[in-house]
Formats: structure tokens, C-alpha cells, sequence
């Protein structure tokens, strides 16, 4: 095979396989603005509670549970990433 009929082929492919690519990369950022979402608005939500709260005590506490819940769906994500793209479809 010579290296335009090559270039070709890999042409062709990139072709057949960006719709594909570019929805997954879509839902999995959608995902991960889901997540930040979740981190602000808790953020939020604790800040107002502490602020009318009579003793001002902000529940960092929850926060942390907030903020670890947040680390390990984006791991999750991550690791859902590489294992996408590390697949190589085979010659054919």
C-alpha cells in the first residue's frame, strides 16, 4: 500500500469515526458540567444555611463529602476516557 493510499484510508476513517467521537466527548463533558454544577450549588446551599444559621458555622464537613463525591465520578470519568480512546480499531 502506498503512503497516499494510506492517507487516504486514514482520511476515510477519521471521517466515519468524528461523529462518534464528538458525541462521546459531548456526554462525558455534559457529565462533568453536571458535577460542577452539583459542587456549586452545594457550595451555595451550605453558605446560605451557615449564614442564617444563629451560630455562622459553615458544615465543611458536608463540603468534603460534596468534594470527594465530585473527585470520584471525575476519576470515573477519566478512566472512561483513556478507555475509549485507547481502544484502536484493527485494520481491515
Amino acid at each position: 500500500m502506498s503512503k497516499q493510499e494510506e492517507a487516504g484510508l486514514i482520511l476515510k476513517l477519521y471521517e466515519l469515526r468524528r461523529e462518534e467521537t464528538m458525541r462521546f466527548i459531548s456526554a462525558t463533558m455534559a457529565w462533568f458540567g453536571c458535577g460542577i454544577l452539583l459542587v456549586l450549588i452545594s457550595g451555595t446551599f451550605l453558605a446560605l444555611r451557615a449564614n442564617l444559621a444563629t451560630d455562622h458555622r459553615f458544615n465543611s464537613e458536608a463540603m468534603l463529602a460534596v468534594l470527594v463525591c465530585f473527585l470520584v465520578g471525575l476519576l470515573v470519568l477519566l478512566v472512561r476516557l483513556v478507555r475509549h480512546f485507547q481502544r484502536v480499531p484493527s485494520r481491515a
